[in-house]
């Protein structure tokens, strides 16, 4: 065990701060908005921002970019998921997915999934067939 794992015990008063940030995260999706910072999520929850951030980092072990990253994803391969591709085009479902950039959400899918978004698309077909 890491030494920070062994001084963060359940009693951690941040642990409702945690269940918290998941809940408004799912609730809220404001990781669809590009401009999403850390610090709109602390305002949101109307704590510190380092309070934010020590939840993320230290009870969560995630960074805060990798985890809106990875919920951005999951969003996207839902659109995916749900046929949204034979109605937008790659760049329309990582625009949705609140990517800013094309090569951003192409390099965000392959790093989160092992494939690119049309590679994944290929596959979810495959399977059904």
């Amino acid at each position: 065990k890491e030494l920070s794992e062994v001084l963060v015990s359940q009693d951690d008063p941040f642990f409702e701060l945690v269940d918290k940030i998941n809940a408004y995260l799912i609730k809220e999706e404001p990781y669809l908005n590009p401009e999403f910072t850390i610090n709109e999520l602390a305002a949101s929850l109307r704590v510190p921002v380092h309070h934010v951030s020590y939840c993320l980092n230290t009870l969560m072990n995630v960074k805060f970019t990798s985890l809106r990253t990875q919920l951005r994803i999951q969003y996207a391969a839902k659109l995916l998921d749900s046929g949204q591709a034979d109605e937008l085009s790659m760049d329309g479902i990582g625009k949705k997915s609140g990517f800013s950039t094309r090569s951003n959400f192409y390099n965000a899918f392959k790093s989160e999934t092992g494939m690119t978004s049309s590679e994944y698309l290929e596959h979810k077909n495959e399977l059904k067939k």
